[in-house]
């Protein structure tokens, strides 16, 4: 990591964002980083479009990764890639810069982590309870609508099934219910929350060698992980895991049970089960957000 650290951290030393030719370097840098085998092309997209709140940034799919930097660019020129932290407003010129390029960073890093994902499903690695989850829900986006087809009619030669028009009707229709079952769970979705903090937590450990250099971005970085991993356990105090799990495939799909013997910092990190108490103890560590974001918790607890 220690290139793509020095890429960011020239620009920022100049007061630049990262350009394009960077960002290609750097998805470069990191595929090679993470021996990533499957990524067989690499797309920065530039075009004007308006922007609006919510775009793609960037996307991972099959062997191909797209970053749209057009719209990344525009996305930061309304400045919705700040955090509701009042740090924000307090940061210096250079590290306002530097925490756009780490934005931008993240955005590319996320990617990279759903590639990563694939190639776990790809290599059916169970070892472990994380990776048991992800195949578990890379699984489910793979066969959505499948479970209509009937088994008989799989042809494994070019790995298609044969379908009777009224077959063909039922598995359009499964498809579109498993489809929009997993939209209305995106939220929550683990693989979603799993890129952003593996991705995040990369930047963190990054920048820690610098961290005297941008003391208080380096705090603000802490404080947006820290803040995306009680993400959504405000709803419930419980587990979003396991409630994305049980919301699609349904209460007794989902078992937690040979779960390993998790830390709390794992626990946040995976969205599993945690305590009343260790969400209270947590939220109390994060930095003051703005009032009005304040005020809308307060509103949303009454």
């Amino acid at each position: 990591m220690k290139d793509i650290l020095d890429i960011v951290y020239d620009a920022s030393k100049r007061r630049m964002l990262l350009s394009d030719k960077e960002v290609l370097k750097i998805v470069e840098l990191l595929i090679s980083i993470n021996n990533i085998d499957i990524i067989n092309e690499i797309h920065v997209i530039q075009k004007n479009e308006l922007i609006f709140n919510k775009v793609t940034l960037g996307h991972y799919i099959n062997d191909k990764i797209y970053v749209y930097y057009s719209r990344i660019i525009g996305f930061i020129s309304g400045l919705h890639h700040r955090s509701n932290f009042e740090l924000e407003n307090k940061l210096c010129i250079y590290e306002t810069v530097f925490r756009i390029n780490l934005f931008i960073l993240f955005i590319i890093m996320h990617e990279i982590e759903h590639a990563i994902q694939e190639e776990i499903t790809i290599n059916n690695d169970t070892s472990t309870f994380k990776n048991r989850l992800i195949k578990l829900e890379n699984d489910y986006l793979t066969f959505l609508g499948e479970e209509v087809l009937k088994e008989e009619s799989y042809n494994e030669i070019d790995g298609t099934y044969s379908m009777s028009p009224i077959d063909f009707i039922k598995y359009k229709l499964a498809y579109h219910y498993d489809y929009q079952l997993y939209a209305s769970n995106y939220e929550i979705s683990y693989l979603e929350r799993l890129a952003d903090i593996n991705a995040l937590s990369k930047i963190l450990e990054m920048i820690k060698e610098i961290r005297n250099e941008i003391k208080s971005l380096y705090t603000l970085q802490e404080n947006i992980l820290l803040d995306r991993k009680l993400d959504h356990y405000d709803d419930t105090k419980v587990s979003p895991t396991v409630d994305f799990f049980n919301n699609i495939l349904g209460d007794n799909e989902f078992d937690y049970s040979d779960m390993e013997d998790l830390n709390l910092d794992e626990r946040l990190s995976l969205g599993m089960p945690i305590s009343d108490y260790e969400y209270d103890s947590t939220k109390k560590l994060l930095l003051p957000k703005k009032q009005l974001e304040r005020k809308k918790l307060l509103k949303r607890k009454k």
